[in-house]
């Protein structure tokens, strides 16, 4: 992972799972809290012939953070870099019924594609029509009502249509927490909408959301709105990294019920105490002033997640706050600065000093 050096050099951190020697170690004591379950993610991943090269454990540990921080991770990068293997991974951890990978369609253009609408033309009961009910709100409901388990939607192919026609619903109700998913039942004949109950329900908290996208002329870019509702984490695939012989890949076993708690419980709760969380803080408020100069700030959002990441990535072993920085200005900061003329030469400069000789330090 290609980190932006603030300064100082980070720690050389333990490696968290099996050594690069030997995939397949005997497993050891599990750690407790996100630590645990970091590591016990990361060494089914291994065994299950998933390989990241040296970034692997860093990879794992940024994505389990990430998405303990905001319930929706995008994954750029070319096709085939690992992707929707990765957060397919992840899926299979959570459980088999637990994960639903969705191929986005380019026609997809309404809220329609992701939570159905009723279907004025079917017969009625009760002076209720029947839904049409799509794979990706049908989920939504089960998550709904399995709250104490951790779901996984990977929407692939993200960006082959507008993310904000089909997707703004879910992203507002992702945020609000408004009710946005029709709150229905299967009657024996089709889905309709309870007369008594509620007759929509907001999105579940336990439904965490993975979009894959490739960044090519064939499909669309993201907007600030979506970005910032977001981290986006970019999949390379470096030099040496291609093999004459891979693994067989198999199937990620599933976490034991205990750790899968610790993660929902960990990414419902308030954010955990972290010693560098005053040191971050003022890294990203020296950065704030920074892009402010340029009209390029980021927001209250960006702060309070950033901080909320940094102690979630300390519990999983990377306690550095320039570690975090770094994440930071990789996936939050920098991919809205992509669109066209928003990173100027003076831009440039200004976030290269920044990250040479950190806050408040000049060349």
């Amino acid at each position: 992972m290609g980190m932006t050096n603030t300064g100082t050099q980070p720690q050389q951190r333990p490696r968290v799972g099996p050594p690069p020697a030997d995939r397949r170690a005997p497993r050891g004591p599990i750690a407790p809290g996100l630590a645990g379950v970091h590591q016990d993610f990361t060494r089914q991943t291994y065994e299950a012939g998933l390989d990241f090269g040296k970034d692997h454990v860093e990879l794992t540990a940024v994505l389990l953070a990430a998405l303990a921080t905001k319930p929706f991770l995008i994954f750029s990068g070319l096709s085939g870099a690992g992707k929707t293997r990765l957060a397919t991974a992840l899926g299979q951890w959570f459980g088999r019924e637990q994960v639903l990978v969705q191929p986005v369609r380019p026609d997809w253009t309404s809220p329609e594609a992701v939570l159905g609408f009723e279907n004025s033309y079917s017969e009625t009961t009760e002076s209720r029509h029947s839904w049409n009910v799509p794979r990706t709100l049908e989920f939504a409901l089960t998550a709904a009502r399995n709250h104490e388990q951790p779901h996984l939607l990977v929407l692939d192919e993200m960006n082959l249509a507008h993310v904000e026609q089909y997707f703004a619903d879910v992203l507002s109700g992702m945020e609000s927490q408004l009710p946005i998913v029709p709150n229905l039942i299967h009657d024996g004949r089709g889905w309709r909408i309870p007369r008594q109950d509620m007759q929509y329900i907001p999105w579940p908290k336990n439904l965490y959301l993975i979009g894959t996208v490739n960044l090519d002329e064939t499909t669309y870019r993201f907007s600030p709105k979506v970005l910032d509702r977001a981290t986006s984490i970019e999949f390379r695939v470096p030099p040496g990294s291609l093999k004459t012989e891979y693994p067989k890949e198999r199937v990620v076993r599933r976490g034991e019920n205990d750790l899968q708690q610790r993660f929902l419980e960990r990414s419902l709760a308030d954010d955990p105490e972290w010693r560098d969380r005053g040191h971050l803080a003022h890294s990203l408020q020296h950065l704030h002033r920074l892009l402010y100069e340029f009209d390029s700030e980021f927001g209250h959002r960006v702060f309070r997640e950033s901080l909320r990441f940094g102690a979630l990535l300390a519990e999983v072993g990377h306690d550095d706050h320039c570690f975090a920085l770094d994440v930071v200005m990789l996936y939050k900061v920098l991919p809205k600065l992509e669109a066209p003329g928003a990173l100027s030469i003076e831009l440039l400069h200004a976030l290269s000093a920044f990250a040479l000789y950190g806050p408040g330090r000049s060349g």
